[in-house]
């Protein structure tokens, strides 16, 4: 239901600052993520830097890109380990 889609995304934004318990070996991340995650976590993030745009935009790209809703809720699960918590 969109209820549970609801709450399953809510759940991400918990502790987004934290830093994560477990990593998620490089090898076993998705291989859409590979060229993400440049600016790393804890690092200020501004769209006003082209980089940073840019890497927010391919991020974007990668997710709006997703086959479907678990996949979608996957990249961001991986991604938010070691994606900039700003972005």
């Amino acid at each position: 239901t969109i209820k549970e889609k609801q709450a399953s995304i809510l759940a991400l934004f918990e502790h987004l600052t934290s830093v994560p318990k477990q990593h998620i070996p490089e090898k076993e991340r998705d291989n859409r993520l590979h060229d993400v995650g440049h600016l790393s976590r804890g690092k200020l993030f501004s769209l006003f830097h082209r980089e940073h745009l840019e890497e927010a935009t391919h991020l974007y790209e990668i997710l709006h890109a997703a086959k479907n809703f678990d996949d979608f809720l996957l990249l961001c699960k991986q991604a938010r380990d070691f994606v900039n918590e700003g972005m």
